[in-house]
């Protein structure tokens, strides 16, 4: 449908929302990268932008692209990270995972540096604004924290095969519920009927069921 420069000499942690409106990923650059954020509009309803003076940015993204069948807009370039970046090299030899909330208000992204002593960094964005909500960083998970389905908690796995139960609103640890499961949550996801949570180990694929 159409081919997009997406900045940097390499992308990763690409995700859809939940709409196929937006797309949002870690792109890499010379020196680091930046936490990208795009909105695809199909050409019929695209309506360019009026030209920015100080565009291009420093990594020479395009503002609006129109390619094929699709217009890709750059929205956020290099989304907030004052105070919290890696120690060493940023966001350079970062591995990234992406997750949109299911109402495409928010966008969170999940980052494990080889580069840093925390194991993971989750830092969540409003998708409009770019705004930095909050910053979780945490020594027990790999990554791979999904939402709740109606978008108000986020569901964090841990290496000691708890769950970590956080509010989205602010970041905020609930509680952390136990599995029962002897091995690392390497992956975890909804029914799509939002009423089974299935936990995945390396050895095996079970339902949640509460302890105690």
């Amino acid at each position: 449908m159409s081919r997009h420069r997406s900045g940097g000499y390499a992308t990763s942690g690409l995700a859809f929302d939940p709409t196929s409106s937006f797309v949002a990923g870690l792109s890499y650059a010379d020196g680091g990268g930046g936490l990208m954020l795009w909105q695809m509009t199909p050409i019929q309803r695209f309506i360019p932008r009026p030209p920015v003076q100080d565009w291009p940015s420093r990594r020479l993204n395009p503002q609006d692209e129109v390619y094929g069948m699709m217009a890709l807009t750059l929205i956020h370039e290099d989304l907030d990270r004052t105070g919290i970046v890696w120690p060493d090299r940023d966001l350079a030899d970062t591995a990234c995972m992406t997750i949109f909330c299911p109402d495409s208000r928010l966008v969170v992204f999940q980052l494990i540096s080889s580069y840093s002593h925390c194991q993971l960094e989750l830092v969540a964005y409003e998708v409009m604004s770019g705004k930095r909500l909050w910053c979780i960083r945490s020594e027990s998970s790999t990554g791979g924290a999904i939402f709740s389905p109606d978008g108000s908690f986020l569901l964090i796995p841990e290496q000691e095969g708890t769950l970590g139960i956080y509010r989205v609103e602010d970041g905020l640890l609930l509680q952390r519920c136990p599995t029962g499961l002897s091995e690392p949550i390497q992956a975890l996801s909804f029914d799509p009927d939002g009423k089974t949570l299935w936990l995945a180990t390396a050895a095996s694929l079970v339902q949640y069921v509460p302890q105690g």
